[in-house]
């Protein structure tokens, strides 16, 4: 019978320290999973701290001078990266061993210290003349602060005039030059077509990565799938048909004539010599459209016109770096088009369309029978912004850039 007890007896010792050992190891996986439970919720927490203040930085005021270096913040950095369009891409990021927190963002510039005015006409020394069933209201700068009703070819005014007016200078607010100097690269295809650029077959690209993809618009073509989205720039050395059924999301179109076809509905940023929006067009904000005159090109060509039934949301720039022109009208919006931005011209604008936002330009310019009346405004309405913070506006030098949009 002894063997047979000693035998239960370590039985039972073997099994009491069995259950030791496993009692030993749930408090052991219990203890660690706290600590683990602990330390993920201390890294959670950090990193949602670094996400505010990354979205911090990305909310925050940025002149032109403070643009020029990296700025930093709670342990965030943001940089500017280029220009996109009309806008400037900027991108503020958290960057450890734990976390790599990037977020891009597209900026516009509003004037600093005031309100923009919805009208600024260039002081030539002749006044702003409104006739026809127009309209003006909001702060504006006029060429002497003066205003005056009269008519075209017996269509007097008819309208309404609800403004605060004031004195413009004998220029218009300067733009930022390394924004010019951009466009003016942009436009160059040696420029396009750079170190800084990468040929891919691919739909998206984020703006997180190093370059921007550079799509040939004769190869863009021959695919099945004619989509681009993000960070991508269309080109070519003639001209682009953009038609209904492509998919565009923020890429660049680059290319000296670039036609928006009937029906097309996107967001895309237009960097062209001349360009043409047919009828019932929607440029989704924020879109851009940028028009240089090249040193070869006519002065009576056209930069921008814009069929009737067309919305644009976003900026609409013309730029002319000649003394004198001939009088043609640089920019046309047409009666029943919707513009929703900013409008900026270094020349002569024909504007018959429904403007919220700001108008900047050196001369307005209607055209009726066969007459041309330099500095009217005739059956063209125009109006201030309607608390909507995120329609920035241009590239201007003496401006607070601000968040327009999150971009991939």
């Amino acid at each position: 019978m002894m063997p047979f007890k000693r035998k239960i007896r370590a039985n039972a010792l073997q099994f009491s320290m069995l259950i030791s050992v496993i009692v030993l190891l749930l408090i052991s996986s219990a203890l660690l999973l706290y600590q683990l439970q602990k330390e993920n919720k201390e890294r959670i927490s950090l990193y949602h701290k670094q996400v505010q203040a990354v979205n911090h930085l990305m909310l925050a005021n940025y002149t032109h001078k403070n643009l020029q270096q990296p700025y930093y913040s709670n342990e965030a950095v943001v940089k500017a990266i280029t220009y996109w369009g009309a806008y400037r891409l900027i991108m503020a990021s958290y960057e450890t061993n734990k976390f790599n927190i990037r977020k891009c963002g597209l900026f516009g510039g509003n004037i600093k210290g005031n309100p923009d005015p919805t009208l600024y006409l260039e002081d030539n020394e002749m006044p702003l003349v409104i006739a026809g069933n127009s309209s003006l209201e909001g702060k504006v700068s006029l060429p002497s602060g003066y205003l005056k009703k009269g008519s075209i070819n017996g269509n007097y005014f008819q309208g309404s005039l609800e403004i605060k007016p004031s004195n413009s200078d004998h220029s218009l607010p300067r733009l930022d030059p390394d924004w010019l100097n951009y466009i003016d690269n942009t436009l160059d295809k040696n420029h396009v077509i750079s170190p800084f650029t990468k040929k891919e077959d691919s739909l998206i690209k984020s703006f997180k990565g190093p370059y921007p993809n550079l799509v040939g618009f004769k190869e863009f073509l021959k695919r099945n799938n004619h989509s681009l989205l993000g960070n991508q720039i269309l080109f070519d050395s003639d001209q682009i048909i953009i038609e209904d059924y492509m998919n565009l999301n923020n890429v660049i179109v680059v290319s000296p004539s670039v036609l928006i076809s009937k029906g097309f509905s996107g967001s895309i940023h237009v960097v062209a010599n001349n360009i043409k929006v047919e009828s019932n067009v929607d440029l989704i904000f924020p879109s851009s459209l940028v028009s240089k005159i090249s040193n070869d090109q006519l002065s009576t060509d056209t930069g921008i016109s814009i069929d009737t039934e067309s919305k644009i949301e976003g900026n609409i720039i013309f730029l002319n770096k000649r003394n004198k022109s001939e009088r043609v009208s640089n920019i046309i919006v047409s009666s029943g088009v919707n513009i929703k931005g900013n409008i900026y011209c270094q020349g002569y604008l024909d504007f018959q369309g429904n403007m919220e936002g700001t108008i900047f330009s050196k001369y307005l310019l209607s055209k009726n029978q066969g007459g041309k009346y330099l500095n009217h405004l005739f059956n063209g309405n125009i109006e201030s912004l309607k608390n909507d913070d995120n329609y920035v506006g241009l590239p201007l030098m003496e401006s607070n850039y601000t968040l327009a949009a999150w971009v991939f």
